[in-house]
């Protein structure tokens, strides 16, 4: 099922994730928590997760680029998996410093 998110227009989601007051720290434990805690089937599981994960791509960058691969090398399968997410992302299309990573 989709959220209702998607449906925001692009500029409002990007205005959210630039505003969000939370630190990078927190926003990447906040994402591998959310990957522990996916349960019900009648749930959008991975909404949380995903904003989580965008708001880490919004602020990308060279510090951002070393946080994901120093994830990807964690011993915990969530670390690795919101590493592999993030790598996958930081140089999507609207990347603010895709020159930089």
């Amino acid at each position: 099922m989709w959220s209702v998110d998607w449906c925001t227009p692009v500029v409002s989601r990007r205005a959210r994730w630039a505003a969000d007051p939370r630190s990078d720290d927190a926003l990447i434990v906040g994402a591998i928590a959310e990957l522990r805690e996916q349960t019900g089937p009648d749930s959008d599981p991975y909404a949380a997760y995903w904003e989580l994960v965008s708001v880490l791509e919004w602020r990308s960058g060279p510090v951002m680029l070393e946080r994901a691969i120093e994830l990807t090398a964690s011993a915990d399968r969530y670390e690795r998996e919101v590493g592999v997410d993030l790598l996958g992302r930081l140089r999507g299309p609207g990347f603010r410093e895709a020159d930089e990573s």
